[in-house]
């Protein structure tokens, strides 16, 4: 989670993609043509999402960075989420923003296939007002 923060700073999208996403990997990696494809046919089936756009990635990594832009960070807490197919954490972030305010974010880790964690959830609205 450090790596996927200190990136949103640098607003490094690329890294930024390699640490965020589901049990299913990094949002990163959009499994290629042939994958795509499947996914495709699958979501107008209602048995997927589609792969996103390297564009689409990039977009929402960025709005992301602008929105978690911060002078410092530190984990303040941490619980297993229950109830799910694989271990998942919710991590309690308290953020420095660059408007000197301290605020709590609440992040969800998962671990993918392979064993890497990937940030799956930040909610924004504690960042946002919202």
């Amino acid at each position: 989670m450090a790596a996927f923060l200190d990136a949103a700073n640098r607003r490094d999208h690329a890294v930024m993609a390699s640490h965020f996403g589901t049990a299913a990997g990094p949002i990163e990696d959009r499994g290629g043509t042939l994958g795509c494809s499947f996914r495709k046919i699958f979501s107008w089936i209602g048995l997927g999402d589609r792969c996103l756009t390297a564009q689409e990635v990039e977009l929402r990594m960025d709005l992301m960075a602008a929105i978690l832009a911060h002078d410092s960070h530190r984990v303040t807490g941490q619980a297993t989420v229950a109830g799910r197919g694989r271990p998942a954490t919710r991590v309690e972030v308290e953020m420095d923003t660059v408007a000197k305010e301290r605020v709590p974010v609440p992040f969800v880790l998962i671990r993918a296939d392979g064993g890497a964690w990937l940030v799956e959830e930040v909610d924004l609205a504690p960042l946002t007002g919202g």
